[in-house]
């Protein structure tokens, strides 16, 4: 009867052993690059934003640097607008994935 139990405890261990290694899940091995506003934001607002924003007849801010995009952030207006609201850009240029950097960039300190 003892090795009758030892055998069905040594089973037992050695599924549970079997079942944890299948459902552990290992760790990404892909780094995650934060984007700043010289490798992708300055793109993104080039392509989508910069056709009014650089516009002096409009006078709507400078998205040409860091500085200007950096005021509109400071007073709320970039997180409301872009994020909240979702009125700009109001032509609707800005896709599904740049939008997910901007966000990216905004949530991590919108770094130069």
């Amino acid at each position: 009867m003892k090795k009758t139990t030892q055998i069905l405890i040594g089973i037992t261990c050695g599924i549970i052993l079997i079942i944890s290694c299948k459902t552990t899940k290992t760790a990404s091995t892909t780094p995650v690059v934060a984007a700043t506003f010289k490798t992708s934001v300055k793109k993104i607002l080039d392509q989508s934003c910069n056709g009014c924003h650089n516009n002096p007849e409009k006078k709507k801010g400078d998205f040409t640097t860091y500085a200007g995009v950096k005021a509109k952030i400071d007073n709320g207006s970039f997180k409301e607008l872009v994020f909240e609201k979702k009125t700009m850009p109001p032509n609707g240029t800005l896709s599904a994935d740049d939008f997910a950097k901007l966000k990216q960039w905004f949530d991590s300190g919108s770094p130069e």
